[in-house]
């Protein structure tokens, strides 16, 4: 029996609870869509996702299948099983509604920030805790000359990342609601998250588009 199997709506948040020996699977269901994620140790919110740990520990600036995703301190805390397009990425922040007016001069915009926190608000979840984010799926370009730019996804209907807990976690996911630039091809669409015991049967893609197909 799946713990969570929800379609999450465009812009919308969920948080999951994944216990050790347990799963989180997240599906691009219209395709082009990126997910950011917070994770932390279920019984130490300051035990968060480090994206210089994670780098320094996996050597990778990417986080790919076989990475770990580790904390400040250094625990272990998921897995990356697998995601079937392209890498994940961990540099960077998240967007919120003050990035959004300095970039395009919109104030309150829907922002991932917003959403994180709203998402961890039972688990009183503040700022600092919802500043480092794993954002599978997002496609960056780099220069030689150390510039980069935010290119259309490549994740399409059916694609997935799925991330094993090595400790309890709490797993905070907003589905990006960024309309403004190329990182879910400027058209925030539906994702499907669920949570269940690692070796449990997954949904099948054809089951996660007909669900969506009532929704």
């Amino acid at each position: 029996m799946a713990e969570q199997d929800i379609l999450l709506a465009p812009r919308a948040h969920t948080a999951s609870e994944v216990a050790v020996g347990e799963s989180l699977r997240i599906t691009v269901v219209d395709g082009q869509q990126v997910p950011d994620i917070v994770l932390w140790a279920r019984d130490d919110a300051q035990d968060r996702l480090s994206p210089s740990a994670s780098q320094l520990l996996n050597e990778s600036f990417l986080m790919v299948p076989g990475c770990v995703l580790h904390s400040q301190r250094t625990t272990a805390l998921a897995a990356i099983d697998a995601c079937t397009a392209g890498a994940g990425v961990i540099v960077g922040g998240s967007c919120s509604a003050p990035l959004n007016y300095a970039r395009f001069g919109i104030p309150d915009t829907p922002n991932c920030r917003t959403n994180l926190l709203a998402a961890g608000a039972p688990y009183g979840a503040e700022e600092a805790d919802v500043q480092h984010i794993y954002c599978p799926f997002m496609t960056i370009r780099r220069d030689a000359d150390g510039s980069y730019v935010i290119d259309l996804p490549e994740a399409e209907s059916g694609d997935y990342v799925e991330l094993r807990a090595l400790t309890d976690l709490v797993v905070l996911t907003s589905n990006c609601p960024q309309e403004r630039t190329p990182t879910n091809a400027f058209n925030p669409s539906r994702l499907h998250v669920w949570v269940g015991p690692s070796e449990a049967d997954r949904p099948t893609v054809g089951s996660i588009l007909e669900e969506a197909a009532r929704a």
